[in-house]
């Protein structure tokens, strides 16, 4: 089988731990596969040995005997619906018509508003489905995203929750990402890594191996403060984090994170196991939003296949793991509770223990590369068993884009969507055009029923024009409903803009009150501090004075004078009492 992956971003993107996971298994089973990928070709050097080929979308776009065959993909595999890759895949598609899955793993709506700064309803409405030059190929299309799932003639998942994306009628498996078990294992602390690191004996170490984005900024801001908690609160701890950063997010911070973090920018991947080994903990942050639900972080695998201990949000996969026996599940996600989850396996070996080894076993029963696999390449099987009933040969033939095939997608949209803007507008369209198909029929019928006599073919045209009437009031009434359609979408806009105006005036109330709180626990340090070291002094005098005291009744001279301080405690000082008193 020829088999061609799609990536939204180059070899070093995490997504390609997973595309390059099943594409070795599928090569070593005697598979064709091509990873294509939209630029840096020589990123493919960060993987350790490719049994793939790799190729840009330009280079398989422009090289007719891609495939050592020389014959086209028997599938494409879309890696997300986002723009770069779903423009890829329709040019593809205008030559080679091939059935076409797509994955999800992530909410692209939350993502297209965290990017953008705009709610998902605005970003629809901002600009025509035809200008795309505003937006990023790295994400997906407010419009353009949702028919490419319409047409997808199948889809995969990595969490459940994803399927909130798809149409009912849309085939789909949950797939689990591939973790090379080998790789990834239990390992030794290396004492020289932690050495050339600078950490010191004491110290306790959570690796976090992943970039700052626009999505996940605020859940690593929340571990950040919770390394800071940790150290205040008198657990020497060091946070070593890999990937790209945000120039400004360290920045945001009331106080200097650096002394705390050990960031190593991006590392060969080769890297990564002896760095998760040192880790005392590995800690995922995030709680149960919109962002975490419809994800399966990269990490979260690797971390649980490394037997050390994890801590990580109670969704997505937490939802199926057991709290205290294969993970510690966090509920709010706030920065003191994941100071508390750390300082219970800082300070419990027994329960590190246990952690671990329960979390190596998951890994080898959920995360198997080979069985992930098996599981792939069924469906791959499935699907081309019902290539028959794919649209993009409709496309090729049309030599257009994908929203020539639209009209056909309305007939087979649910007919009980209700609840919301689309949803209607869709309701009212599909109305529209199965009024205007009964009409032309009709039409069409009494026209060949007319003879070829004048008087028959003017009551025809009579008719003919009775029937443009209705047709035309039943247009204006159309018009009507899309007119009280664009005035209730204007409202909504509306309500959401204020809604996001509010949420900002909130983000930016909450940074300050965090960042002044940040400040406030580092004075109340600082005076802590201060008083501690002048109770360590006022006890060095205490114990200078003891010493003094005990060598001056050491000496002879306090032996021999001993009788006399008897007699003056006994004799004289009472005496002098007395007088005194008088």
């Amino acid at each position: 089988m020829n088999i061609l992956f799609a990536n939204y971003g180059d070899f070093a993107t995490n997504s390609l731990n997973h595309i390059a996971g099943y594409a070795n298994e599928l090569s070593r089973r005697g598979h064709a596969c091509i990873v294509a990928v939209p630029r840096n070709p020589d990123s493919v050097r960060t993987l350790n040995e490719p049994l793939f080929i790799p190729r840009t979308f330009e280079e398989v776009l422009t090289i007719p005997n891609h495939f050592p065959d020389s014959q086209p993909a028997d599938i494409i595999h879309a890696w997300t619906p986002r723009e770069g890759v779903r423009r890829f895949v329709e040019a593809y598609e205008q030559t080679h018509p091939v059935p076409v899955l797509v994955h999800l793993e992530d909410n692209e709506e939350h993502l297209l508003e965290s990017y953008y700064r705009i709610s998902f309803d605005e970003l629809r409405q901002s600009v025509p489905l035809e200008d795309n030059s505003i937006w990023t190929a790295d994400l997906s299309h407010p419009n353009r995203y949702r028919s490419f799932l319409h047409l997808a003639d199948g889809a995969t998942v990595i969490t459940p929750s994803l399927a909130d994306f798809l149409s009912p009628e849309t085939p789909r498996i949950r797939l689990n990402p591939p973790v090379d078990l080998d790789f990834f294992s239990p390992r030794t602390a290396d004492p020289a890594l932690r050495d050339r690191l600078g950490l010191r004996p004491e110290e306790k170490v959570i690796v976090y191996h992943g970039s700052v984005t626009s999505a996940n900024r605020g859940d690593l801001r929340k571990l950040f403060l919770a390394v800071s908690l940790l150290n205040r609160k008198g657990v020497p701890t060091r946070l070593i984090r890999t990937g790209f950063s945000d120039p400004d997010f360290e920045q945001s911070f009331g106080y200097d994170p650096s002394g705390q973090v050990i960031d190593l920018g991006y590392i060969d991947r080769s890297e990564l196991p002896e760095l998760l080994a040192l880790a005392d903990a590995l800690v995922q942050p995030g709680c149960d939003d919109r962002f975490n639900r419809y994800r399966l972080p990269s990490k979260i695998p690797e971390f649980l296949a490394s037997g050390r201990p994890v801590i990580i949000p109670g969704t997505n996969i937490g939802l199926e793991l057991t709290h205290e026996k294969e993970v510690l599940l966090l509920e709010r996600g706030d920065p003191a509770e994941i100071a508390e989850s750390c300082r219970r396996i800082f300070s419990d070996p027994d329960l590190a223990r246990q952690l671990g080894e329960n979390a190596a076993s998951t890994a080898r029963e959920r995360f198997d590369s080979r069985k992930a696999t098996d599981t792939l390449f069924e469906f791959y099987q499935s699907i081309l068993d019902r290539r028959d009933d794919s649209k993009w040969s409709e496309l090729a033939e049309r030599r257009s884009d994908q929203f020539s095939l639209l009209p056909s997608l309305v007939e087979t949209l649910p007919s009980d969507q209700e609840g919301t803007l689309e949803a209607g507008s869709a309701k009212v369209l599909r109305e529209a055009v199965r009024t205007l198909e009964v009409e032309r029929n009709e039409l069409s019928v009494r026209l060949e029923q007319a003879g070829d006599t004048l008087a028959k073919l003017a009551g025809e045209n009579e008719r003919q024009a009775e029937q443009m009437e209705n047709l035309t009031s039943r247009l204006s009434d159309l018009s009507r409903q899309i007119e009280t359609i664009v005035a209730d979408r204007d409202e909504v806009r509306r309500d959401a803009r204020q809604a996001h105006e509010s949420s900002r005036r909130l983000d930016r109330q909450l940074a300050e009150a965090s960042g002044q709180f940040d400040r406030q626990v580092a004075e109340a340090g600082g005076r802590l501090e201060q008083a501690k070291k002048q109770l360590d002094a006022a006890r060095q005098e205490i114990d200078r004075l003891i010493e003094r005291e005990a060598r001056v009744k050491a000496t002879a001279s306090w032996k021999l004078t001993a009788p006399l301080r008897f007699l003056r405690r006994n004799l004289i000082d009472p005496f002098t009492s007395v007088r005194s008193h008088k």
